[in-house]
């Protein structure tokens, strides 16, 4: 047997009945996440802080901040093994990020 189309015949009479629209571009938000004061934008996939040995993104993450050396970031990992370069000393203070 064949489906009764008497149910859709009454859904189109019925002045009250709303027809489902697709969903399109026009009609769906495009919902962006609210931007908090002095938090910093990322744009792609650049890194906003990188090792400055092993080169490894460290955004995002636990870093170790050099007070001496200007812009100077480590990894946890290289700074748990004492890395040096020129002019960077491992008895340098630093900060946790």
């Amino acid at each position: 047997m064949g489906r009764s189309r008497a149910v859709q015949n009454l859904a189109e009479d019925d002045p009250h009945h709303r027809p489902k629209r697709k969903k399109t571009t026009s009609n769906v938000e495009n919902i962006e996440p609210p931007k908090t004061e002095g938090e910093p934008v990322i744009e792609g996939k650049k890194a906003l802080y990188h090792c400055n040995y092993c080169h490894k993104d460290i955004s995002g993450k636990i870093r170790i901040k050099c007070t001496v050396c200007p812009d100077f970031d480590l990894c946890v990992e290289c700074f748990s093994v004492g890395v040096e370069i020129t002019p960077h000393k491992c008895n340098h203070p630093y900060r946790v990020m």
